[in-house]
């Protein structure tokens, strides 16, 4: 503990500090005539990994044109005061405290955001749709990258999940596109995403290759920690010590997954084609297919994209084959990718629910609609009927209101998303998310920020609260 202290004091402190002294240099926010600089600060408590900790952070927001850079810089301290070394321990934290920047915005010739990604579709959603790499953001933090380049008539869209999984690599995903004018102006996509290793998605706090949930000793390497004990104590005196239940049995250790390597790749091929194109609004026909290797193939086609100022709207048919599911990167991706079986008592990859999956058709919609920049609101629907009679329904709902709508209501979001249900609503349906959050001001500058989030996999709830003060700068 003492090492994760003098970090602090050496290294912590004085980052904020500088931070804290820039910030306050009269004219900065201005130096450059193009520098913006809005600063939030905030106090308050959150659970991580079913630690309670309190927290103290700085999150400045800064741009120069078409740059932008957001910081999370946020001290958690558990109940005996000491700061939280996992989030300092490791060069890479620091990375982790870059919340995201960005080049550009979604639709520019060029556009880059790393760090937490907002919801990321490619191409028309049949293999990802509204992924986003923060889920479980503070308790999980990821470092992400999302890339879009437009030139002439090609287009290029790339996405990384998360920068510490490369090596496998973790989720990678890519979209090529080229706009082709023969008798009718068509645009054909070429769409491929790759997860090198879902093991990865399991929770191993301390990276000693055996998931939270199975942990023995947590904060210690198991493998390594029953070695020492057996070498200074003997293998009949460790055996004594698990008779007697001082010690768990350390010579049946749960299984470790760093051997464990289960990768899922799933490639598509999209066209489109204008129906109508004005200035205010435009029609879009296409048609998209997808494969997962190894497993099965989907079709949705004919589908249908009308936006008209802030309004969108789009339809399609669906015709899924044996082994084959829509949507597959998701919104909750990350926390489904690997899960606890508690039938089997082991862990399973998403990849692996694909075996029991009949062939089905059925609808997908959506809607959209922005009004005024002030309220926003989102929905999509699927219905689909399997081989056997059986039907499951999913639904993602969002909406938001801008601060200053209405009065001491500072934000105001909530989401929800539940795939394949055949119960819609029911929350013992894998994969459900339901999460909000509102802020209300309690004085000039100073808000209070209530933030929930629940994850559902075996009929339980992962639930990710934060309440915070918010300081506006």
């Amino acid at each position: 503990m003492r090492s994760s202290n003098a970090f602090s004091r050496y290294i912590a402190f004085p980052i904020l500090a500088a931070l804290i002294i820039f910030l306050a240099i009269p004219g900065s926010a201005n130096a450059n005539g193009g520098l913006g600089i809005t600063m939030n600060g905030a106090v308050g408590a959150s659970v991580i990994n079913g630690v309670n900790y309190q927290f103290f952070s700085f999150r400045p927001d800064i741009s120069i044109g078409k740059f932008g850079i957001g910081l999370d810089l946020s001290l958690y301290f558990d109940s005996d005061g000491n700061i939280r070394k996992e989030d300092w321990d490791q060069t890479a934290d620091i990375v982790e405290k870059i919340y995201y920047v960005r080049w550009g915005l979604p639709g520019d010739p060029f556009y880059i955001r790393a760090g937490n990604l907002s919801p990321v579709t490619l191409g028309y959603g049949l293999i990802m749709r509204r992924y986003t790499n923060s889920i479980e953001w503070p308790s999980v933090r990821r470092v992400g990258m999302q890339m879009e380049v437009h030139t002439g008539s090609v287009g290029v869209e790339t996405v990384i999940g998360n920068f510490r999984e490369l090596e496998s690599p973790g989720l990678v995903a890519a979209r090529v596109t080229y706009d082709l004018d023969l008798i009718l102006p068509l645009r054909v996509g070429l769409n491929a995403a790759h997860d090198g290793n879902q093991y990865l998605g399991a929770k191993d706090e301390d990276n000693d290759g055996i998931p939270d949930r199975n942990d023995v000793f947590h904060g210690k390497d198991d493998i390594e920690f029953s070695r020492q004990i057996r070498a200074e104590v003997g293998d009949a005196g460790a055996q004594r010590l698990v008779d007697i239940g001082a010690i768990p049995d350390i010579f049946n250790l749960p299984p470790t997954i760093k051997d464990l390597k289960d990768p899922v790749t799933v490639l598509g091929l999209d066209v489109g084609l204008p129906l109508i194109q004005a200035e205010i609004f435009s029609l879009w026909t296409y048609a998209q297919a997808a494969q997962i290797i190894d497993y099965g193939m989907g079709i949705a086609a004919p589908g249908l994209v009308f936006t008209m100022g802030p309004f969108h709207a789009g339809a399609e048919y669906r015709i899924f084959g044996k082994h084959f599911r829509g949507d597959y990167f998701d919104m909750s991706y990350e926390t489904s990718r690997v899960f606890w079986d508690e039938a089997l008592d082991s862990l399973r990859t998403k990849e692996s629910l694909l075996d029991s999956l009949p062939s089905a058709n059925g609808i997908w919609a959506d809607m959209g609609m922005t009004f005024f920049g002030l309220v926003e609101i989102y929905g999509s629907y699927q219905n689909m009927s399997y081989d056997g009679g059986e039907s499951t329904q999913g639904v993602y709902a969002s909406g938001g209101l801008k601060g200053g709508l209405i009065p001491k209501i500072t934000k105001a979001e909530a989401y929800f998303q539940q795939p394949d249900a055949k119960e819609l609503f029911s929350t013992t349906s894998d994969g459900t998310v339901i999460g909000y959050k509102v802020g209300y001001e309690i004085g000039q500058g100073v808000s209070i920020i209530y933030d929930n989030k629940s994850i559902y996999h075996n009929g339980k709830a992962t639930k990710i609260m934060t309440i915070e003060t918010a300081l506006t700068f």
